[in-house]
């Protein structure tokens, strides 16, 4: 086994993947949610459609906005802590 240690974080690339990830996900919650709420009558009326569908549409979006900052932010804070005391350290087995 080789140690390795992650001495710091791309903060641009690791969020974008992130932010991905996140829309994704959200799109698997809230696909249900509007399923299951236009089946039980969630919206009885077309104001309440129209909010159940603006929510589609605007919480993915959102949950990769957040996903983004939150995973920029905890970049950032790694790589100043990994500065100060050191970074993740890892153990690595090399597979032929």
């Amino acid at each position: 086994m080789t140690k390795r240690k992650v001495k710091k974080i791309g903060v641009l690339q690791t969020s974008l993947i992130s932010a991905i990830i996140f829309f994704f996900i959200s799109l698997i919650v809230i696909v249900p949610i509007m399923l299951i709420m236009g089946i039980a009558g969630g919206f009885s009326d077309n104001m309440e459609f129209a909010f159940g569908g603006l929510l589609f549409i605007l919480m993915p979006i959102m949950y990769a906005i957040m996903g983004f900052l939150m995973t920029a932010l905890w970049c950032w804070l790694y790589n100043v802590i990994a500065k100060k005391i050191g970074g993740i350290e890892i153990e690595v087995e090399v597979i032929e």
